[in-house]
């Protein structure tokens, strides 16, 4: 069996993490949101969900340890 990986659309990641869609597009321009989470079909972008997860949790990590 194949596990599929489930992808996010600007607008889908953008209400999962709050943001506006402008802003989740200024956070990928600027390389806030990591390169391994962006997944790139032809024109157009998807983001990785198990891989925002893990960015996020690393962020969560990041900030208990300050």
């Amino acid at each position: 069996m194949t596990d599929f990986k489930r992808l996010l659309t600007v607008k889908e990641l953008a209400n999962y993490l709050g943001l506006t869609v402008k802003s989740v597009y200024t956070r990928k321009s600027r390389g806030t949101i990591p390169a391994n989470c962006i997944v790139k079909l032809g024109e157009s972008v998807r983001f990785d969900l198990d891989e925002i997860n893990k960015w996020i949790d690393g962020l969560k990590q990041k900030l208990n340890n300050f």
